[in-house]
């Protein structure tokens, strides 16, 4: 009974203890580090291409400053298991590497620590060039953006609009004075280049001057402007600079566009900030802005919510039991939450069914009623036996007292060792524990460092030829590791093992990773293959 009650008391310190140690061993951050060429169809990406990792769509790592002399390098840090935020990756997970935004040829497998040489590959960049700003319409300017490369994607695609304000200075031009007419002035006309319909710094277009003889007005007229906001108009210039407008022709009149925009758009871009945007151009360049389409419009991210639930509680007392569920894209949404409590059936823990000894000797008035003494009384008759037997009765009554003083000092005795013995016990307990999650954690360890060495003897391939296990109609094409009993090399492929798909899958797969052509030259009908460098 004393080693059982000691385990129980003892239980929850040697857990508190193994949390402690454990939390404390493992919770070192630990590093996954990628480096290697990137390359567009066998020719080196230039310097200053962004190079960022994502888990799970977010990003974890950046190279700052982008690609250098054609290379990339990415540390990705492990995730802290302390923390409620992830942080980091964890063992297993996908690397998605995008390169200016363009996602490369090859996932990886988060592990940690690791360091390994991976070749990327991608297949088009974007390289726009754009057309100069429109004039300010409609407090709108817009411009053309075309991908010299044309990889018809538009994921780097420059702002085809943008806010402005009219800010016209007018830009004046003027004919010369003519000659002084017969009111003596002398008269010219000054034309707004940037018609501002303002007549800010307008110079003086009537002079004084002194007649001195006739003139007769030959008026000679330029040819119609075209119609804008139905109106057109012209310059007419009087040759023989009379200064008079007796017979000055008509020089503005009204009109009808026979101009019909003809409007091509540009993709929607991506919805930015619930705003996606897009240009339209007319190509026939009627200068007007009749059932032009529309460049912008309201839009909405889409989110998927992804739970995340904890294990259940045990059975409460009021027959519920608890777990909690997080969204980890953060949605802000119910949608396909997970229930957080259940119903289940409560059951009252077991009770030591032996009753507990009564802690006084027993010597009460109920149980074991105490011999009643009689002392004779001063002067009353009493024979000498009466008085022996008496004498006895005492004696042993003293001898009673004596001996249950003496089982309450053994008494107090053996629960000071009891304590120390329990005191003992809980220094051995958690000094076990320690042992316990020193030797886990020097577990976790050496597998991470023989994953590691997998890796790099994955990347190292000497022999020619190399054995690999595949694994077909998996989600996608991955290395999963090397076995070492069997010398192999194990791969998920995504290709079903049906009409030699998975066959061509693997060699794509290895020639990809090795940058060489490989060949499978036995095993083409079984999941064990002997693969041939070329």
């Amino acid at each position: 009974m004393l080693g059982v009650k000691v385990q129980y008391r003892t239980l929850p310190f040697i857990l508190l203890a193994e949390l402690i140690l454990f939390l404390t061993l493992v919770s070192a951050e630990d590093y996954a580090e990628y480096w290697g060429e990137v390359t567009i169809d066998g020719n080196s990406v230039p310097d200053g291409l962004s190079v960022k990792a994502y888990i799970d769509g977010r990003q974890y790592a950046r190279m700052p400053g982008g690609t250098l002399n054609g290379y990339y390098y990415l540390r990705i840090p492990e995730d802290n298991v302390n923390t409620g935020e992830k942080e980091g990756g964890v063992e297993g997970d996908e690397i998605i590497v995008k390169i200016d935004g363009i996602g490369a040829g090859l996932s990886l497998q988060f592990t940690a620590p690791f360091l390994g040489r991976f070749d990327l590959e991608i297949g088009c960049i974007e390289s726009w060039q754009c057309s100069g700003w429109s004039s300010c319409v409609n407090n709108v300017q817009t411009r053309v953006c075309s991908d010299q490369n044309n990889c018809g994607t538009f994921i780097n695609k420059p702002e085809g609009s943008k806010g402005c304000t009219v800010e016209c200075i007018p830009n004046w031009k003027c004919t010369e004075f003519s000659s002084c007419g017969q009111d003596n002035k002398k008269r010219r006309t000054c034309t707004d280049l940037n018609q501002c319909n303002s007549l800010l710094n307008k110079p003086g277009e009537v002079a004084d001057c002194e007649y001195s003889g006739s003139c007769v007005e030959s008026w000679q007229c330029f040819e119609w402007g075209s119609c804008v906001d139905n109106v057109q108009a012209r310059v007419c210039v009087d040759v023989n600079e009379c200064g008079t407008f007796i017979a000055k022709p008509q020089t503005s009149r009204s009109c009808s566009t026979g101009c019909t925009p003809h409007w091509q758009c540009s993709e929607w871009a991506s919805c930015t900030d619930n705003v996606q945007t897009r240009v339209c151009s007319d190509l026939n360049s009627c200068g007007i802005s009749a059932n032009k389409p529309t460049e912008s419009k309201d839009c909405s991210v889409e989110c998927t919510t992804d739970w995340k639930c904890t294990e259940f509680s045990a059975c409460g007392k009021d027959n519920k039991k608890r777990r909690e569920c997080v969204d980890l894209n953060q949605c802000n949404s119910l949608v396909n939450k997970p229930y957080e409590v259940e119903d289940c059936n409560y059951e009252e823990p077991k009770k030591d069914g032996k009753s507990r000894k009564n802690k006084k000797s027993g010597r009460d008035s109920s149980n074991n009623p105490i011999d009643v003494v009689y002392v004779g009384v001063v002067g009353a008759p009493s024979s000498s036996k009466d008085n022996a037997v008496l004498g006895e009765k005492n004696n042993k009554k003293i001898k009673s007292i004596e001996d249950s003083s003496q089982d309450e000092a053994s008494k107090n005795t053996s629960r000071n060792d009891k304590s120390l013995q329990n005191l003992l016990l809980m220094i051995f307990a958690i000094l076990y524990a320690m042992v316990i999650v020193l030797m886990l954690t020097t577990l976790l360890k050496i597998k991470r460092f023989i994953r590691k060495k997998a890796y790099l003897r994955f990347m190292e391939i000497h022999q020619n030829p190399f054995k690999v296990i595949v694994k077909p109609n998996s989600s996608r094409n991955m290395f999963l590791g090397y076995d070492k009993e069997k010398d192999a090399y194990r791969v998920a492929i995504k290709a079903k093992p049906e009409a030699n798909k998975a066959n061509i899958e693997v060699v794509k797969f290895f020639s990809k990773l090795l940058k060489k052509k490989v060949k499978i030259i036995k095993g083409l009908k079984r999941k064990e293959k002997i693969i041939e460098i070329e």
